[in-house]
């Protein structure tokens, strides 16, 4: 079955071309040889997505015949989103709705109506309004569509003459006739899986520590009996040693870390030198066209198939984040984050699709769509971008038809709950992200076995009951605090949100938070705080001048309770989230105070503890709620 989405928007906007929008919807009643289901929809004004119809477009009223409302990402990969172009001024702008779409994978077919040449070749007769809005139209099908239909010989010729101006490919496109737009928009479907590879048997790892990678192979050669080869990149001096310590089922392939850089440097950065070393690793012949690639650290829980990684003629890309959330260890940022925020500017620039592909898991890999992507990015392999999002994001935009974006099953990522808020918890885990101290005293992982053993099947069933219930259980307060921000901007008719900002009448900073809190008993939450620019311009010398913020809470009688230490707001932000851990018993008439404390630098650089240039201090009342304990589901 394909899905095929008629935008009907324009019909309703004007009510005009009624003629035209008969044939069209009689083209849809000639039979095809492919089976497809024809749904009208209309754009959503108010929020980001489409109103879906069921009714009669030239009988009823629209607000009859609204069946539901979805988002622009509610669509099945690869099916057709249908689009009349004409001179109207729509809203949103079709740019923007088609770079949604296409990044959700949708396949946009554009009628360009002969009204919107006669504006182009008459512009004096039209408002600026007008142009500008049938500019973006005709821009966004050029840039995001995948066949473009006309209706007549003289509108193409145009319709190149553009494309030629705009120093743009010209899509595909035809002449519209109402006994072949069906076929056509089934053509142009890539709804139908059309991966064949069916010879997955090889894994690559890129390890510098043969012991590490000697731990986690029992686990692949139990749970992944697919996996008969595996290729090792290490260091030189690693080869020899592995193969004598290797006694293991697989076949063994080696590729040196000279062999990969081929004479030039390594990246000192640590995200800079992984994705360097895939890349390079991508020239390799001794690589299968398809592969399994995976780190030393990855570990199976449970039998798994090919199935998991090729299924329904795609390739299941594992993400377990929108990157565009990612918030990192706030200005202590690691070289994942650095990574991961420089990945997500470059996925943002290029319109790609915006999901966290590093998963901690193995992943599979089509190294001729990798190459690619090297070659269409050239030089990207000397950036710090991650590996696994920036492959994953391209190979679903450009082949929506091979790739299919599946949420992560890799547990113990994270390995500490305090690091990032969870996005999805999945019913079960299908690999270990190893940490070795959570297996130390007073860890979750306490007693089980490190190795595999004859009991790690079960032992994995427990593990995975431990720390999904973990999961579980932050996801909730995430949620208890997202209602309680809702609760607290209907009540307030403002977001809870700590503001600094300048007081340009008194000449001091000034500190607002909300009136109370309410937190999770025992949990980490984020909560947001927006600076004024003018808080770092209000200082002559502001350039040796730094912000910092902390909070503790007081109870009752007065005893501070839980202080955290100061955090250093970077220079020039202008909003984050700061990471709050609350108290672990249930305090009654607490509160939570706020701190804000300027400083001035000393000569080396450091920050005077003793001599702070201003310091502003407020509380909020602070609530308390306690959540029952999560059962595994």
């Amino acid at each position: 079955m394909k899905h095929i989405y008629v935008n009907v928007s324009s019909y309703f906007t004007k009510k005009n071309d009624v003629q035209l929008w008969k044939s069209i919807c009689s083209s849809f009643e000639i039979k095809c040889d492919e089976e497809c289901l024809i749904t009208f929809v209309c754009c959503d004004l108010k929020k980001e997505g489409f109103h879906i119809l069921d009714g009669n477009i030239f009988e009823d009223k629209l607000s009859d015949i609204i069946k539901e409302t979805v988002s622009f990402n509610s669509f099945e990969p690869g099916s057709v989103y249908f689009d009349i172009i004409s001179s109207e001024k729509t809203f949103p702008p079709r740019n923007y709705i088609y770079r949604n779409l296409k990044r959700a994978g949708m396949q946009i077919v554009s009628f360009l109506h002969n009204s919107i040449f006669n504006m182009i070749q008459d512009l004096a007769n039209y408002s600026e309004d007008e142009v500008i809005s049938a500019i973006d139209s005709l821009s966004a099908a050029i840039s995001y569509g995948s066949y473009i239909i006309l209706e007549n010989n003289t509108d193409i010729e145009i319709f190149h003459s553009i494309c030629a101006e705009m120093n743009a490919n010209v899509p595909e496109c035809s002449v519209f006739y109402e006994n072949t737009l069906l076929k056509t928009l089934c053509a142009t479907s890539k709804e139908k899986g059309s991966v064949s590879y069916t010879d997955l048997y090889q894994m690559v790892v890129l390890t510098a520590r043969n012991d590490d990678i000697m731990k986690s192979l029992p686990y692949i050669e139990e749970f992944m009996p697919f996996i008969k080869e595996l290729v090792v990149c290490c260091p030189p001096q690693n080869v020899q040693s592995f193969k004598i310590k290797y006694n293991g089922r697989l076949s063994l392939k080696f590729i040196t870390d000279d062999e990969l850089l081929n004479g030039e440097s390594l990246p000192k950065d640590h995200q800079a030198r992984n994705f360097f070393l895939r890349c390079k690793l991508m020239d390799q012949d001794v690589l299968n066209d398809v592969f399994i690639m995976t780190d030393d650290d990855y570990r199976p829980m449970k039998p798994i198939t090919k199935e998991f990684f090729i299924k329904d003629g795609r390739y299941q890309g594992y993400y377990f984040y929108d990157i565009r959330d990612w918030q990192g260890t706030y200005n202590n940022y690691t070289s994942f984050d650095k990574g991961a925020f420089k990945t997500r500017d470059f996925l943002i620039q290029h319109d790609y699709p915006v999901l966290q592909y590093s998963s901690h898991q193995p992943q599979i890999i089509d190294r001729h769509i990798f190459k690619e992507m090297l070659s269409v990015h050239k030089g990207i392999e000397y950036k710090p971008y991650d590996e696994w999002s920036t492959y994953f994001n391209y190979g679903f935009y450009f082949y929506p038809d091979k790739f299919k974006p599946c949420e992560s099953v890799s547990m113990c990522w994270p390995g500490d709950m305090a690091s990032w808020d969870v996005h999805h918890v999945p019913r079960e885990y299908f690999f270990e992200n190893y940490y070795e101290e959570l297996y130390k005293e007073g860890q979750m992982f306490e007693g089980f076995s490190e190795k595999y053993c004859e009991n790690t099947e079960r032992e994995n069933l427990e593990k995975s009951r431990i720390y999904r219930k973990k999961s579980l259980r932050q996801l909730r307060e995430n949620e208890a605090f997202l209602d309680y921000q809702r609760e607290y901007a209907d009540k307030k008719g403002i977001y809870p949100s700590i503001v600094i900002d300048f007081d340009e009448k008194s000449g001091k900073i000034n500190l607002t938070v909300p009136e109370y809190i309410n937190l999770s008993v025992d949990a980490w939450v984020r909560v947001p705080v927006a600076i004024q620019k003018a808080v770092y311009d209000s200082y002559d010398s502001a350039e040796n001048i730094d912000v910092f913020i902390s909070y503790h809470f007081v109870n009752s009688i007065g005893v501070p309770v839980l202080n955290s230490p100061e955090i250093q707001i970077k220079t020039g932000d202008m909003r984050f989230k700061l990471p709050v851990r609350s108290p672990a018993s249930q305090l009654k008439n607490a509160v939570m105070m706020v701190r804000v404390i300027l400083r001035e630098k000393t000569e080396d650089n450091s920050f005077s503890e003793k001599h702070p240039v201003f310091t502003v201090e407020k509380s909020m009342k602070l609530m308390l709620t306690k959540i029952d304990e999560v059962d595994y589901v």
